[in-house]
């Protein structure tokens, strides 16, 4: 059976977070990397780029479709698009209009010579137990790649995975006349496991080079060419060089993996059009910067508390990155100082902004807020924009990174309930015994739950999170909505029956547009379901907005 092969994404930048000079062991790198926001045919992606010459840029883009063809763990590769307006800070030639480079998704993994700097060379067992150890040297004999050290080898716990294959091919400097398929190159990963591997376990890795070469003859190397984008950047000469090189290397593997472990041995491309174009980074220019609060002063430490976006259009927009439930979750009851004290300069900012006054003279409204370097951005909207800021700046800007949102029926432990049950009686306390009331019915085994329950109104409250477990949360509001239903029929008066849902605001920086349109597919769900039920959806913000939303009906005549 074939291997699959994916086409490799193209990609343009959105914004640049950073120039990294060094890598995370302070060591100079080869070639100069940025890390990158990506519009990438797919969507979007945060990812490393280097600029490299055509004949590494090609060692890149192949190693890459090869590697995750044959199961390897590597990164998503993209080929991006650099122009001087995108990437300032490149070196460009006179009257050089864009370049071509490669793109690694960010894996948010360190080294692993970081991991072994940081740690002890005991580590280093731990990559000797990886069940990938074996298919990565093979697969590095196979592309004949001559730089897999330590720090080409990212790790998390356990985890490994490759990158960097810039200088595969034979090395960082080959040439089409020098691709010998047979040639004999260095393998770091060979030669590191050759000083663990006992006799018995060498003659194991020869036979699993074996079957590793069987693997290599399913993928479709009369692909590789268009999945690869090669007639973008690659001279036909280095595509046929390149396409021989790899098939009758094939048929070296078993051999010359078998020598580095001490043991014995057990023009015909189509020419090819493509139609597909650089995905658009979005005509919308702006800046942006992270809003900083020093939660203890003095301290050093600084939190990411909002996003501010300076559109080339005028438009000012300024957003928050932590949310109410989160700020709870972390810090508990010390948690409503801290969103008064965010509440407070975010407002402040705005109003110095909506007023035209000057960044640079921002008056902070107290010691320890300060604002961070601005930085040019595209997008679809300034939207786009604050999102893509959250995605460099803020560690807690969507709610699957971090803080785990679950949808339980039971409302003991959720904290949306308890809000709005505090909110409604700050302002009127005589409703607070409404809340959390239980129905017996003669036909169910256990009591009904209901939020709210007065002779005016019955009321559940639910929420509808963006994000991977939005249809937990929209059976469990279904639950809720079917439990108002067994109340109502239970108990015929004429109150209102009303089921709240909770739900992130339009704007909200910290989803994304597709989650956004998900989120109202599921709204629109809920509300029909409401419509055939005769029950009412109801949208709320806030805890403020559903406690209003419940004195309001209690106040009708």
């Amino acid at each position: 059976m074939t291997t699959t092969l994916e086409a490799i994404e193209l990609a343009s930048i959105k914004a640049v977070s950073t120039r990294i000079w060094l890598d995370d062991c302070n060591r100079p790198l080869a070639s100069p990397v940025w890390k990158v926001a990506l519009a990438t045919e797919s969507g979007r992606a945060n990812a490393f780029l280097k600029l490299l010459p055509a004949h590494q840029l090609i060692s890149e883009a192949v190693c890459t479709l090869l590697g995750r063809a044959v199961g390897l763990d590597l990164p998503r590769g993209f080929l991006v698009e650099a122009t001087p307006d995108t990437l300032p800070d490149a070196d460009w030639q006179p009257g050089e209009a864009a370049r071509l480079g490669f793109g690694s998704e960010d894996a948010e993994f360190q080294s692993f010579a970081f991991a072994i700097h940081h740690g002890s060379a005991a580590i280093e067992r731990e990559l000797m137990q990886w069940q990938g150890l074996a298919p990565l040297a093979f697969f590095d004999e196979w592309v004949a790649n001559t730089d897999r050290h330590f720090r080409n080898l990212l790790y998390r716990g356990g985890e490994f995975i490759p990158i960097d294959h810039s200088h595969a091919l034979t090395g960082h400097d080959w040439t089409p006349e020098r691709l010998t398929p047979s040639a004999t190159v260095v393998n770091q990963m060979l030669t590191f496991a050759t000083r663990y591997l006992s006799e018995h376990q060498r003659f194991q890795w020869r036979r699993s080079a074996a079957d590793c070469t069987a693997g290599y003859h399913r993928v479709p190397l009369d692909e590789l060419a268009e999945y690869a984008e090669l007639e973008r950047y690659a001279t036909p000469k280095q595509t046929l060089a390149v396409l021989d090189f790899l098939r009758r290397r094939i048929f070296h593997v078993p051999k010359l993996a078998a020598g580095k472990l001490g043991l014995p041995e057990l023009d015909f491309w189509p020419h090819m059009k493509t139609h597909r174009a650089f995905p658009s980074p979005g005509a919308y220019r702006a800046q942006w910067a992270p809003v900083y609060l020093e939660p203890i002063i003095g301290s050093g430490e600084r939190l990411t508390v909002g996003i501010l976006v300076l559109g080339a259009d005028g438009q000012r927009q300024v957003a928050p990155v932590l949310r109410e439930d989160q700020v709870s979750t972390l810090w508990g009851e010390q948690g409503r100082g801290l969103l008064r004290s965010i509440d407070l300069c975010l407002n402040v900012l705005r109003e110095h902004l909506s007023d035209g006054g000057d960044l640079d003279r921002w008056p902070a409204p107290f010691a320890g807020v300060c604002i961070g370097p601005l930085k040019p951005a595209r997008g679809d909207d300034a939207i786009d924009v604050l999102r893509t800021g959250m995605s460099f700046s803020a560690c807690f800007s969507t709610l699957e990174q971090g803080i785990e949102e679950t949808a339980e029926d039971d409302d003991t432990e959720d904290p949306w309930p308890k809000q709005v049950h505090a909110a409604v009686q700050a302002r009127v306390p005589s409703l607070s015994g409404n809340f959390n009331k239980q129905i017996k019915t003669a036909t169910a085994a256990r009591p009904t739950p209901v939020g709210y329950l007065s002779t005016r109104l019955a009321a559940n409250l639910g929420k509808l999170i963006p994000g991977p477990r939005l249809g937990e949360f929209v059976k469990t509001a279904k639950v809720k909505a079917l439990n108002l239903v067994i109340v109502r029929d239970l108990e015929p008066c004429q109150r209102q029956f009303e089921l709240l849902i909770f739900r992130p605001r339009e704007d909200d920086p910290s989803y994304t547009a597709r989650q956004m349109k998900n989120l109202r597919g599921a709204l629109l769900e809920l509300k029909e379901a409401g419509n055939h039920h005769e029950l009412r959806v109801v949208e709320v913000l806030d805890a403020a907005q559903a406690a209003d939303r419940i004195i309001r009906a209690e106040a009708a005549a």
